[in-house]
């Protein structure tokens, strides 16, 4: 397994790619947004009063 690099990046350029990767946005409740779509255990969640996203928040949800 490769070492991959990751940054931060844009609510909007995160969002972007949810979309692309099939994802549909669920709801929002406490400044956090939830996205999903089938076959995910749990939804995908995150800040969306952070911006840009966290490199951190990037790992975590990457392992979904």
């Amino acid at each position: 397994m490769g070492l991959v690099r990751t940054r931060n990046v844009s609510l909007a350029d995160y969002r972007k790619y949810l979309k692309y990767q099939g994802c549909k946005f669920i709801r929002t409740k406490g400044g956090h947004e939830f996205w999903g779509k089938p076959g995910l255990t749990r939804p995908i969640t995150f800040s969306s009063h952070i911006d840009p996203v966290p490199e951190m928040s990037l790992r975590v949800i990457r392992k979904h």
